[in-house]
């Protein structure tokens, strides 16, 4: 997807502004393809965001001892719960986010992949044949990934909520 970003700026866009006779093509071209550009650019930050998620739900084997070591301690409770529950969740949803990506993503993903830096007219064609329509599905992709962040975040904060309240009554202050 970042290759194909970077192909429309530096080998489309770029090659179209050199040439006084196409610059305003160029500037019709950004102008035209926004929509496109926003779901890329959206699309990158989610892969960020699942990628972190993943990086979290892999480390969690040695994470969550710390956090539970945390929990036992009055002074870092709260700490400890929120790395606890946080690791909870994300060893849940970073999967589960993973594999939706790969069933979203993979045609689009595909076909952006397939353009090289100086493919030119690859890209401008695919802009013009299918670029709402990749558009259309990353941004699909883009709201259900934020609402299933958002659910997790709630999720994580109500676990959150829940260890804290029942350590607070089980464990005797130090």
């Amino acid at each position: 997807m970042t290759s194909f970003y970077a192909t429309f700026w530096g080998g489309t866009v770029l090659a179209l502004n050199l040439v006084p006779v196409t610059s305003p093509l160029s500037w019709y071209l950004q102008q035209s393809t926004w929509y496109l550009q926003t779901m890329i650019t959206y699309t990158i930050i989610n892969l960020g965001f699942i990628y972190a998620l993943n990086l979290i739900a892999y480390n969690t084997l040695w994470l969550m001892p710390m956090g539970v070591g945390f929990m036992i301690v009055r002074q870092t409770r709260s700490v400890g719960t929120f790395i606890v529950s946080l690791l909870i969740i994300a060893s849940i949803v970073g999967p589960l986010l993973s594999a939706y990506t790969i069933a979203s993503l993979t045609e689009p993903l595909r076909q952006l992949g397939a353009i090289g830096w100086s493919d030119v007219a690859g890209s401008l064609r695919l802009i013009i044949n299918q670029g709402y329509g990749q558009a259309l599905a990353m941004q699909t992709f883009d709201v259900t990934v934020d609402i299933a962040l958002a659910m997790a975040l709630a999720a994580s904060y109500g676990l959150y909520r829940i260890f804290d309240e029942a350590i607070v009554d089980v464990l005797p202050p130090l």
